[in-house]
């Protein structure tokens, strides 16, 4: 059980970096109550600002706006995600050099924190939805090369035999095709590597829950695989 005069103690270290100057034996840190100390101390907290909405690309700006009035949450339950969704759109396309031998990629770590039931899960679909239809658009561009490289394989084999029949060597097979992604949502760390290794240009990682994406960082599925 903590007193108020420890409470009292921690919020003043916390926030001068040291300890009080003088805690008295009746709770009080300099002579004032350690439960009145803590809110004297502290304070009340101040007002959120308002998402700067303006901030974000002229042609996003729209979206956010509608879609925060349409599900009834703030600006920045969509607008955070979607930066998200920008910076993996750019990638390693671009990078900026801040000295010889650092580069950095915009990789933007983001996440909206709130209660259960304040519609974060509506607003981060908003905002992911063009990412999720430029994967469905690569997913149906993979199906009908893998088809393709299957046909490819079959003639292959033929000629291999053909080749091995006539004591000449056969050619390098067909190479498979690679599924572009845009985005991931259930992997492991191990999937996420390899699929990282097959997009170079980079993808977004998105997680419903924050910890979700603690959980996938001491996973290991067999062979590194995740869905």
């Amino acid at each position: 059980m903590v007193s108020s005069s420890d409470a009292a103690r921690a919020v003043y270290k916390a926030r001068h970096g040291e300890d009080p100057p003088d805690l008295n034996g009746n709770g009080s840190v300099n002579g004032v109550n350690g439960v009145n100390g803590v809110n004297g101390i502290c304070g009340e907290l101040p007002a959120a600002k308002s998402y700067p909405v303006e901030a974000m690309p002229e042609s996003c700006r729209p979206l956010v706006r509608e879609a925060a009035s349409a599900i009834g949450c703030p600006p920045e339950f969509v607008a955070v995600p979607m930066l998200v969704i920008l910076g993996s759109a750019i990638g390693n396309a671009r990078t900026i050099r801040l000295k010889q031998g650092w580069e950095e990629s915009p990789a933007i770590f983001g996440a909206v924190v709130a209660a259960p039931g304040e519609k974060k899960t509506p607003a981060q679909k908003v905002a992911i939805e063009p990412a999720i239809k430029v994967q469905a658009a690569l997913k149906e561009e993979y199906r009908q090369a893998k088809e393709t490289y299957e046909e490819q394989v079959r003639y292959y084999e033929v000629e291999k035999r053909d080749a091995r029949n006539a004591g000449e060597p056969a050619d390098a097979p067909p190479a498979p095709p690679v599924m572009g992604r845009t985005v991931v949502e259930d992997t492991t760390v191990e999937a996420l590597a390899e699929i990282l290794g097959e997009n170079p240009r980079g993808i977004a990682v998105v997680k419903d829950e924050l910890a979700g994406w603690k959980r996938a960082m001491d996973q290991y599925k067999a062979g590194g695989k995740g869905r």
